[in-house]
């Protein structure tokens, strides 16, 4: 089967919130691409479901205190053995500027963390 990403995925470790209008079921999300986050929690939706997704643990808006709240739309979910977080891949849809800058902050990070790490 044909690779269908655009932009690689990057680990991202953070709790979160999701929900269908407002999140209130915990998660964590696993890594993080241009345009999506993958999700792993006991809750999981059908595809095409559209979501909120409350990120915890840090990310803040520039100029404010307010942590974020992101719309998406479930692209793929899997459900688990009982006992196991199920999966799910989320397309995120609109606050494109915050998503691709959370994106480029975080693909940043990692080149040097690389970096580091060969030296």
């Amino acid at each position: 089967m044909a690779e269908k990403r655009i932009t690689r995925r990057l680990p991202f470790r953070k709790r979160i919130k999701i929900g269908e209008d407002t999140p209130t079921f915990m998660g964590y999300a696993t890594n993080l691409s241009e345009n999506g986050v993958g999700v792993e929690a006991r809750r999981i939706y059908p595809r095409g479901t559209k979501v909120s997704l409350y990120i915890d643990d840090g990310v803040v808006l520039p100029d404010s205190t307010m942590l974020v709240t992101l719309n998406g739309i479930v692209s793929w979910s899997k459900r688990q053995l009982p006992g196991r977080p199920s999966k799910m891949g989320i397309r995120l849809v609109g606050n494109e500027n915050l998503i691709k800058n959370l994106y480029d902050e975080r693909i940043n990070s990692y080149k040097l963390d690389r970096k580091a790490v060969a030296q």
